[in-house]
């Protein structure tokens, strides 16, 4: 029993962190012999996802043949430093949580290299659309936060904008620059690519991350008690909602929603946990 349960979390881990099924390679970057300058940079920017790079917009305008030839002559974990020496990327501040922040901004990913990545399924980089509902639905500007809820789809994600009009925790703070970030993209993104049981899935961990914050938090709470309890309640609403009982081409579409390094470690494990405990009938 020990023995397979070691397997299931080896299996849980791998997923959640995009790793996929089986042994994992590093990527390998393409030989190149009679290439020209533009299609040397081409090929640099595609090694570059391949080793889990974000999209850098301005890449293709900052890149010359020498630079592309040193790219593809490194490993993965050496391409950071590389472009940084190069001035193409700086090192980004931490974030209050969740780990470093993207290079690009939410929201801003373009060009070649986030519409590839948005084809390959990679959420994170496609545009998200400006959510709309039935005109008379919305609760008016004294009408209770919680009344979002019944509008349908992505127009419940305006609660956190509701919240934020009274605990005014910033733009970068969890209700906006967070949970209320990714619950728009999660709702018009990704929701539309899942499969009918990903969709009900969606439906119930909104509901669910929405119930806990108003049940536990009001007006008075601080902005970093709501972070806490809001980043706490990720794992138990995954699980509760179905989470562990969702196709692999569910999993990879919900897990790459979120911008690389923005998944909080904990909140990782913590749902590995209840999937696993899920999955031995504990």
């Amino acid at each position: 029993m020990r023995e397979n349960c070691q397997w299931m979390w080896i299996l849980v881990v791998a997923v959640l962190t995009g790793c996929g099924a089986g042994v994992s390679t590093a990527p390998e970057a393409p030989a190149f012999v009679e290439m020209t300058e533009d299609e040397k940079c081409q090929a640099a920017e595609e090694y570059m996802i391949d080793c889990g790079g974000d999209p850098i917009v301005s890449f293709q305008n900052s890149c010359t043949g020498d630079l592309a030839e040193d790219l593809l002559s490194l490993d993965c974990g050496q391409l950071d430093d590389a472009l940084e020496a190069a001035g193409i990327v700086t090192t980004p501040a931490a974030p209050s949580f969740g780990g470093a922040n993207p290079t690009i901004k939410p929201g801003n990913y373009t060009g070649f290299g986030a519409s590839l990545a948005c084809s390959m399924g990679f959420n994170f980089a496609c545009p998200v659309p400006e959510c709309t509902w039935p005109a008379g639905t919305a609760p008016g500007p004294n009408d209770n936060c919680l009344d979002w809820l019944a509008v349908d789809g992505c127009g419940q994600c305006e609660y956190y904008a509701c919240r934020e009009k009274q605990n005014q925790c910033g733009e970068e703070g969890y209700l906006l620059g967070y949970v209320g970030k990714y619950c728009k993209r999660f709702s018009s993104v990704t929701q539309p690519k899942l499969s009918p049981a990903g969709q009900a899935w969606m439906d119930n961990v909104r509901e669910c991350l929405v119930e806990v914050i108003d049940s536990s938090t009001d007006s008075n709470t601080s902005c970093s008690e709501i972070e806490t309890i809001g980043v706490a309640s990720h794992a138990s609403c995954y699980a509760e909602a179905g989470f562990c009982s969702l196709s692999l081409t569910d999993w990879f579409a919900i897990v790459h929603t979120i911008d690389p390094g923005d998944l909080p470690f904990k909140q990782l494990l913590a749902t590995g946990q209840q999937c696993a405990k899920s999955w031995m009938g504990f």
